[in-house]
């Protein structure tokens, strides 16, 4: 009995010890309630999140940091991606109001993007994509 005992508290203690370690990213679909969640894709470890919005991209950053968390950064990007980024975009006719990136070191194999785009969409002004990429290798 004791034996039997002893073994179920390790698989008690090792389950929660394991249960304590899995985290798991926000719910995307949930970043901006007030808005209209418009569409949601899943493809090959990309998740994008589509809202209608009228909120400046300011303001969406303030929503959209404060719903992250303080352990999520902004990441850095160096002029020359920037300016690689800013070429892709003049091809196109969309207007960007903005772009960053989020990390966070408890997800070190995602990145989050946060993209407004000037676009009538459902009696709105813009479309904001919420952009989840995970390294799947």
């Amino acid at each position: 009995m004791k034996k039997l005992t002893a073994i179920l508290i390790s698989i008690i203690f090792t389950s929660s010890l394991l249960a304590e370690e899995v985290k798991s990213l926000p719910d995307f679909s949930k970043s901006f309630p007030k808005e209209k969640l418009w569409s949601q894709t899943q493809l090959e470890g990309i998740e994008t999140y589509s809202y209608a919005t009228d909120l400046s991209f300011d303001e969406l950053r303030k929503l959209f940091t404060k719903y992250l968390g303080d352990d999520w950064k902004e990441l850095k990007i160096d002029e020359a991606t920037k300016a690689e980024m800013d070429e892709m975009m003049a091809g196109d006719d969309t207007k960007f109001s903005g772009n960053i990136i989020f990390t966070n070191e408890a997800f070190p194999d995602a990145q989050v993007g946060l993209t407004q785009m000037e676009m009538s969409l459902m009696g709105k002004s813009y479309l904001v994509n919420v952009t989840v990429i995970k390294n799947t290798d």
